[in-house]
C-alpha cells in the first residue's frame, strides 16, 4: 500500500514550496546607520552635560548617508540581502540626531552672541545695570 501523496493545487494557485528558504543576511550598512544614528543621539544628549557634541553631529550625518545607500541596495537585490527595517532606523535616528547637534550649535551660538553684543546700549540698560549692581 502506498502513501498518498500531497493533494493537487488549487487552479490558479501555484505549487506549494516544501523547503526550507533561509532569509538573506541583513546588510551591514544598515546595521552600521542603526549603530551610528543610536550614537548620535546618546552622544548629543550626553554631551550637552559636557558641552562636547561634535561627535554626535558627525555621527548622525554618517548615519543618515550609510542608511540611503543601504536602502538603497536592499531594494536592488531584494533576495541578496535584508534589513530594510535597521536601515530605516538609522535614518530616522541620524536625522534626530543631526537635529539635536544643529539645535544645540544654534543655541550655543545665539548664547555666545547675547554674551558678546546682547547687553550693549538699549532701553532700560541703565536702570537694569544699576540695579543688579546694588
Amino acid at each position: 500500500m502506498t502513501q498518498p501523496g500531497p493533494p493537487p493545487p488549487y487552479p490558479g494557485y501555484p505549487p506549494p514550496q516544501w523547503g526550507y528558504r533561509p532569509t538573506p543576511p541583513t546588510h551591514p550598512k544598515a546595521t552600521t546607520a542603526m549603530v551610528l544614528g543610536i550614537v548620535s543621539i546618546v552622544s548629543v544628549v550626553i554631551g550637552l552635560s559636557i558641552l562636547i557634541t561634535f561627535p554626535g553631529g558627525l555621527c548622525g550625518a554618517f548615519a543618515i548617508w550609510y542608511a540611503v545607500r543601504a536602502r538603497r541596495e536592499i531594494r536592488r537585490e531584494p533576495g541578496r540581502w535584508s534589513g530594510d527595517g535597521e536601515a530605516m532606523a538609522g535614518l530616522v535616528t541620524g536625522i534626530v540626531g543631526l537635529a539635536l547637534f544643529l539645535l544645540v550649535v544654534l543655541a550655543v551660538a545665539a548664547f555666545v552672541a547675547l554674551l558678546l553684543f546682547g547687553y550693549g546700549e538699549g532701553p532700560g540698560t541703565d536702570e537694569l545695570m544699576n540695579a543688579m549692581a546694588r
